[in-house]
């Protein structure tokens, strides 16, 4: 009787891979809050999580490239909270001003499900208060 054989994985298959992206980020501390601004493209329905240290309050701003987006924080682990902002198709500024209870430590990225970026380096933004 022959040995079985494990079949491969196979490779994943994406329904889209469009370039999603954020750059340019801009902050500014105006005590109590930072504001933080990130040009976002995306020209499909996609995410952007922000990974913030310290979190206590945000407020969106309604005034710049997305107007109706929303963010919603997740749990707190380890002093982290994540932010949940879904966003519909387009280019723009995304600003947020955020309340935190330490210097400003921000983790941003953008993603789809089911998006395969052919540039994947463009999906983050980083920022820590010096």
């Amino acid at each position: 009787m022959p040995t079985p054989t494990a079949k491969p994985s196979p490779s994943p298959t994406y329904a889209s891979t469009e370039d999603l992206s954020l750059t340019a980020g801009l902050f500014e501390y105006f005590g109590p809050h930072h504001h933080v601004e990130m040009v976002v493209t995306a020209p499909i329905p996609a995410v952007v999580t922000l990974d913030v240290r310290g979190y206590q309050s945000h407020t969106m701003h309604t005034d710049v490239g997305f107007p109706t987006a929303t963010c919603t924080p997740g749990p707190t682990v380890d002093d982290r909270t994540v932010l949940t902002c879904p966003l519909e198709p387009g280019t723009g500024v995304l600003a947020v001003d955020l309340v935190v209870s330490t210097r400003l430590d921000l983790r941003a990225r953008i993603a789809a499900p089911g998006n395969g970026d052919p540039q994947p380096e463009n999906d983050t933004w980083t920022y820590l208060e010096g």
